[in-house]
């Protein structure tokens, strides 16, 4: 067949290079259906990315809370199981044996100044162990605190409560050290309280216990000479008058133990460090790690939550007097008690009422009678993690005595956790 009868009988349709020209690329219909399902799919993919996302966050945000909740709940209750309690005998029974003296008036005296000192007074299980965050508005609600107005702890935690309630903790801390050396303490009951191995965090300035189980005296210290090494001159703890309200101790401490009276036998005297602690929510500068204090700076934390966050904080004699953080992203703290009230047939206070506070103790003068403490604390993390904003005690009734209460809503995570913890002050050892 000729090439002209091939092109007659196929045609210009019938060409190859028509068929090919023809079958190349898509069409705008194709094109336009093809991206519709690819921003489909990726829209799916960016939802599915988002939600995980948000997960991710919403679950170390709740590890994190309940971390820190853990963390502030063992060492609040690991601290307040240990209060008011002078080394080896309870506050109950050294004032019921008259064994208690405290002669460092100018730390642990309410109201400081000549003659001010009045035995035990300054650590006196009558005295509160708590304060009620709702009083806060009067003047004097922290006057019954170590120091006053322009000094101490009054003033430290004046200026640096953010909200809740406050806690109060002291006591002998650790195992203690002998007195070990004949050249300290006399019969007088003057000089120097000698110990071969210094606990750590004594200086100048500190508080020290000194006990043999039969009496206690809490005293500063004005002064002291370092010890050496093994078998060397021992340290010595000056006690001199213008530090205390007195140079001279309530009590000839024994020691050399039992084998000094043969008629009177006494146990080797011991020295323990001694602090003085209170506890509340204060306020962070997370920027420079400093805690606000005076009113408007503090307040920042209400105003800029961002930079400002809520911590738990301490005041302690051991730091010197100064403030420190002990547990970020603390927003409040509550503090209930129970006891025994004898005036009232030996009822427990959570039989008389639903709320046994500090302010609930205190009208009726029942601090000597507290027990144990329950403490409730509020934790939250910085992030804000959830996707609508709502008050941290949504799932309360959002009454004055509620953790949280008058805190505005955000989109932060908030968890409530408590502990109770029984206290030595009531034991009869």
């Amino acid at each position: 067949m000729s090439r002209m009868d091939r092109h007659a009988k196929t045609g210009n349709s019938g060409s190859p290079r028509c068929n090919k020209g023809r079958s190349a690329g898509l069409s705008l219909v194709e094109m336009l259906v093809a991206l519709t399902v690819g921003l489909l799919l990726l829209g799916g993919l960016m939802q599915v990315w988002s939600s995980s996302r948000h997960t991710y966050r919403l679950a170390e945000a709740q590890s994190r809370i309940q971390e820190n909740g853990r963390f502030a709940t063992q060492m609040v209750a690991a601290e307040l199981r240990q209060t008011r309690s002078p080394a080896c005998q309870s506050v109950a029974l050294g004032e019921r044996l008259q064994s208690i003296s405290v002669i460092a008036c100018n730390l642990l005296n309410p109201a400081p100044g000549a003659g001010a000192c009045a035995g035990s007074s300054a650590i006196a299980s009558g005295l509160a162990i708590g304060y009620d965050g709702a009083q806060s508005g009067a003047g004097d609600w922290l006057s019954a605190l170590p120091g006053n107005v322009t000094d101490g702890a009054e003033k430290a935690v004046k200026d640096r409560w953010l909200r809740g309630d406050v806690v109060v903790s002291w006591g002998a801390i650790g195992d203690g050290v002998f007195v070990d050396a004949p050249g300290g303490i006399g019969d007088d009951r003057k000089g120097t309280v000698d110990v071969q191995n210094l606990p750590s965090g004594l200086n100048a300035g500190s508080l020290a216990l000194i006990t043999d189980c039969k009496a206690v005296d809490v005293f500063e210290i004005s002064d002291l000479d370092a010890a050496g090494g093994a078998g060397s001159q021992p340290a010595k703890l000056h006690f001199d008058a213008g530090v205390n309200a007195t140079n001279q101790l309530s009590y000839a401490y024994n020691w050399r133990g039992s084998d000094h009276l043969a008629a009177a036998p006494r146990n080797r005297a011991r020295l323990y460090p001694f602090e003085y602690k209170v506890m509340f929510v204060c306020c962070m500068d997370r920027d420079t790690g400093t805690i606000q204090s005076g009113a408007g700076d503090v307040a920042l934390c209400n105003t800029d939550s961002v930079r400002y966050r809520p911590a738990l904080c301490r005041w302690s004699t051991a730091a010197n007097g100064t403030t420190s953080q002990l547990v970020a992203d603390v927003a409040d703290m509550r503090v209930t008690y129970d006891g025994t009230d004898n005036t009232s047939g030996k009822r427990r206070f959570r039989e008389l009422t639903e709320n046994p506070d500090a302010a609930w103790v205190d009208a009726r003068g029942l601090w000597d009678s507290v027990d144990s403490l329950r403490i409730q604390l509020l934790t939250t993390w910085d992030e804000q993690v959830l996707a609508e904003e709502s008050r941290p005690n949504g799932w309360r009734d959002n009454q004055p005595g509620d953790l949280g209460f008058g805190m505005d809503a955000d989109r932060r995570l908030y968890q409530a956790f408590d502990v109770t913890a029984a206290t030595r002050s009531r034991t009869k050892w």
